[in-house]
């Protein structure tokens, strides 16, 4: 394996930014019949939700939205990845 596919491979949970919101609506509308619109993923990014995108060097492959307060925490949605694992990456987000 060539060390350009090992880095594709190579996926990292990071914070979500303002400048990620055009992708995770491309995400959005691929992923869902009714998909967030980038009004709410801004509002949510407003809001202080804890907004995580799940990359490599590439591309976003994947994004959730958690709302956490007095010890609770309410997944407003999940990581959107038809090929990946949901539960990992929140445990690594978590």
């Amino acid at each position: 394996m060539s060390s350009q596919s090992e880095s594709q491979l190579q996926f990292f949970a990071r914070n979500m930014r303002y400048s990620d919101v055009d992708i995770i609506i491309q995400n959005e509308t691929a992923a869902y019949d009714h998909p967030w619109t980038k009004r709410i993923v801004i509002d949510c990014l407003r809001a202080g939700y804890q907004c995580w995108v799940l990359a490599n060097k590439q591309k976003i492959v994947a994004h959730g939205v958690m709302s956490v307060a007095i010890s609770e925490c309410h997944l407003l949605t999940p990581m959107r990845a038809s090929q990946l694992s949901t539960p990992w990456i929140w445990a690594k987000v978590i």
